[in-house]
């Protein structure tokens, strides 16, 4: 009886550690025709069963979903048929020479019919926007507003009332009251949180321990009251991230000791860290640990457990001329990253999934079981192109 006991420990032991060793990517390009939008999201589309990639004016129908196909890389000679398709969807306008008014899409069902919407906005003065699921393939997507908007870029999903479905937290440019967007049904309530201005980027997470969700700016954070939609949001400048941050800046335990951190980008300059959060005698302080400081405009970011091991992981990437010329580092390679969180030491381990391939990262970054096949995809837009990170798995798991 102990022997069995023996060997089924050892045999758990075993998975868990061929679990635990690093996946193995395949970059598949849905499109690489420049100038792409810098947004997208994940819906099926024509409603086949197979999820298909949407990003501004086109949907990328997945006619590549069995597994004898995309689990095969091309050798010698061989040549694979496109895995997917581009379709029309809606109409995207132009924004100067090289942007596209698509600043970050989600997919979300607003009217409860059980088809994904899109919700989505631009730069400047568009406002932020829904595009009602026809649920028939070749209709209209109608557009409806959401919000007007002045200086914004983007913006954030997330359950700001604790009510069971997705509100939004706008991202704001300008100097514009933080607020965040109330979905009741198919309508949307703006509630402001203050005059503190976020000034480029915005997160959302525990920060005080309170159970309830506070927002994170670039440089302090707004304590949510008990009831959110209520005023009294107070607000807290004790750190400054410095410069333009990412969307979303991450609020989590970085280092595991029962405190929030907050991991967070520079949109359009050089750095990548975490700020611990440790007490003091009258509030707390925020300390600047660095996770990657040689590269520049990480200005998007996702959490995902992607190697199977139960923990997040962090993926961001470089976004491709996020100021055309004039940011630091432009000119420099493009590159998408994962990151192991050591929840022990609060360190970060980097891992390429795409190096000076001129595949970088938009303005959202998605994170789906594309294939059905139980690990976790990424898929990412930009300027350079739409590009799917094919989770193949774990080498040492598939030859045991």
């Amino acid at each position: 009886m102990e022997k069995v006991a023996l060997i089924a420990v050892c045999f758990v032991m075993g998975l868990v550690a061929a679990l635990a060793e690093d996946p193995v990517f395949k970059l598949e390009p849905i499109d690489t025709e420049w100038h792409r939008p810098e947004g997208c999201c994940v819906i099926d589309v024509n409603r086949d069963g197979q999820l298909d990639v949407v990003s501004g004016a086109s949907w990328y129908e997945c006619v590549g979903s069995s597994a004898k196909r995309i689990d095969k890389v091309p050798g010698p000679g061989q040549f694979q048929d496109p895995l997917w398709k581009r379709h029309p969807l809606r109409e995207v306008g132009k924004l100067g020479g090289e942007f596209l008014k698509d600043f970050g899409e989600f997919a979300l069902d607003v009217n409860a019919d059980g088809l994904d919407d899109i919700v989505t906005g631009a730069w400047g003065e568009d406002p932020l926007v829904w595009y009602q699921n026809p649920g028939v393939v070749g209709k209209e997507w109608r557009k409806h507003e959401i919000l007007p908007m002045k200086g914004g870029e983007s913006f954030m999903m997330a359950d700001v009332d604790g009510d069971g479905d997705l509100d939004i937290i706008p991202s704001l440019y300008s100097r514009t009251p933080v607020c965040w967007v109330e979905k009741n049904g198919s309508q949307f309530i703006k509630h402001v949180v203050g005059t503190e201005h976020d000034r480029h980027r915005v997160g959302f997470g525990d920060v005080d321990g309170d159970g309830r969700g506070d927002i994170v700016t670039s440089h302090g954070w707004y304590r949510a009251p008990e009831d959110p939609k209520a005023a009294g949001w107070q607000w807290f400048p004790e750190y400054d991230v410095g410069g333009e941050a990412c969307i979303p800046m991450i609020v989590m335990d970085v280092n595991g000791d029962g405190r929030s951190d907050i991991i967070s980008g520079a949109g359009h300059h050089h750095g990548l860290a975490w700020f611990e959060q440790k007490p003091t005698p009258t509030s707390r302080e925020w300390v600047r640990h660095a996770i990657d400081d040689t590269a520049s405009q990480f200005h998007a970011m996702a959490l995902a457990d992607l190697d199977g091991d139960g923990e997040l992981d962090l993926i961001t990437g470089k976004r491709y001329r996020g100021h055309e010329d004039d940011d630091p580092g432009s000119f420099d390679p493009q590159f998408v990253y994962w990151y192991k969180i050591d929840r022990k030491t609060g360190t970060f381990e980097r891992h390429v999934l795409a190096y000076n391939a001129m595949v970088g990262v938009g303005m959202n970054i998605v994170v789906r079981d594309m294939d059905k096949d139980g690990d976790l995809d990424i898929v990412v837009p930009g300027k350079s192109g739409v590009y799917l990170f094919r989770n193949m798995g774990h080498p040492k798991a598939k030859s045991e």
